[in-house]
């Protein structure tokens, strides 16, 4: 699968491991993003140069899992996540051996960071300024080559209405690089590549 085919097309369904967490994680209510973003994240943390892995935000450890998934599949590479919230809340990892997590807020992370990354998936603090400066800094350190997914792009469970898609499309040309919005499910998924 190339990356036109992840970003142009539905993506199928099919990975027998995925649904199983999926159904367990629909029994439990703790669906974050949709089937179909998570498919999206499974096939970017599946390429073959993806091995050092960046997530902000977390959450309850869904897509965590699912990134996770890959780099085992793989036996190559590392997950780090950064987040406020208390590592008890990450209740749906199964396994933290290529796993490394970070208590803190994005701003306090990229200060001390001295890593690059191949893909960075954004779900953090989705208010405007703070979407902007999270998408800027993951642009700053990513590897040549890399993508960074920004979930939410219309997220309007939030106060503030944060569109964050304004945020990719900007950022994308002030970097040189493209972007495409894969926003066919859930509050929308964009990508960043080269």
């Amino acid at each position: 699968m190339t990356l036109n085919d992840i970003l142009n097309d539905t993506p199928k369904e099919d990975d027998v491991e995925l649904c199983a967490l999926f159904k367990d994680w629909e029994a439990r209510g703790l669906i974050g993003c949709s089937n179909m973003e998570y498919h999206v994240l499974l096939t970017l943390a599946s390429i073959p140069n993806v091995v050092n892995i960046l997530e902000l935000g977390p959450g309850k450890g869904a897509s965590t899992e699912v990134m996770l998934m890959a780099l085992r599949r793989k036996n190559n590479g590392h997950l780090t996540t950064v987040d406020v919230l208390p590592e008890s809340e990450l209740v749906l990892l199964t396994d933290r051996s290529r796993f490394t997590r970070f208590g803190m807020n994005t701003n306090t992370f990229f200060t001390q960071n001295m890593q690059k990354y191949d893909l960075i998936f954004i779900d953090a603090d989705h208010t405007d300024a703070q979407s902007w400066k999270d998408i800027d800094n993951a642009l700053k350190v990513l590897n040549p080559g890399g993508f960074v997914a920004a979930h939410d792009l219309w997220f309007n469970g939030h106060k503030d209405r944060t569109d964050i898609s304004r945020h990719v499309a900007s950022l994308s040309a002030a970097y040189g690089k493209k972007y495409k919005f894969v926003d066919k499910w859930g509050y929308g998924l964009g990508v960043i590549y080269e």
